[in-house]
């Protein structure tokens, strides 16, 4: 007669903590820096709890990069929670980079590390791979998948610069590139941004009118030099 070995006890607040100490870990010294005597000493817990709720490290990282991965998707809902539509798109999606940029940088450190290790694990692939299809289905009823995928990769992309850029994020760069990847008009996000309801459109216009009416009012010292405009290549 064969003993069975009684259910393990699953404390979730402990589970929790654990997982939240490993993401803090690969914060910090990345995926390859993971260890369960790093993960303990983080969560507070003794040395033999990650190890109890988690069969290995691999099952750790997966539990981590599952966690980060429902917590980027409920800031997404959240983001489109006031039934978005197709032209606040970029808008929407470059508040989402500046906002893990400017607020948990350390966040998207951890997601470039994980969605690095996916290249050779599977476990964490399919779970990329899943993140990245929730994006899509998120994104494909207002512009069709073939943009929500454009969307989706290019989103990653700008994320990814931004880490590396020094300075201020040029905002309307990052709402620009989106559009085109979204397939919503030209290479300008005022084209795609309609719902801000003009207001820096009607600033520059006003500018602008008031430096024509000033070149306007000064005599041309050279008449005959063409303009840029009329000036094309053969």
């Amino acid at each position: 007669m064969t003993s069975s070995s009684p259910p393990r006890r699953i404390d979730r607040q402990r589970r929790a903590r654990i997982i939240a100490g490993a993401l803090t870990v690969i914060g910090e010294d990345g995926v390859e820096g993971l260890t369960h005597r790093k993960v303990a000493r983080t969560a507070g817990v003794p040395l033999s709890a990650p190890s109890y709720y988690f069969d290995s490290i691999e099952d750790l990282l997966e539990a981590a990069m599952q966690d980060a991965a429902d917590r980027d998707i409920a800031a997404l809902r959240e983001r489109f929670a006031g039934g978005a539509q197709a032209e606040e798109l970029p808008a929407l999606l470059a508040a989402h980079i500046a906002h893990g940029v400017r607020h948990d940088r350390t966040g998207m450190i951890i997601t470039s590390e994980l969605y690095v290790a996916a290249l050779r694990r599977p476990g964490l692939r399919e779970i990329a791979d899943a993140w990245d299809e929730t994006w899509m289905e998120l994104l494909a009823p207002l512009v069709g998948r073939s943009a929500a995928l454009a969307a989706t990769m290019v989103t990653g992309g700008l994320a990814q610069r931004a880490l590396f850029a020094e300075g201020a994020l040029d905002m309307e760069e990052l709402e620009s590139v989106l559009c085109v990847a979204l397939g919503l008009g030209p290479a300008s996000a005022r084209s795609c941004s309609a719902h801000r309801g003009g207001e820096r459109d009607q600033a520059e216009t006003t500018t602008s009118t008031s430096r024509s009416t000033e070149r306007a009012s000064r005599p041309s010292r050279v008449s005959s030099v063409p303009s840029r405009a009329s000036v094309k290549p053969t």
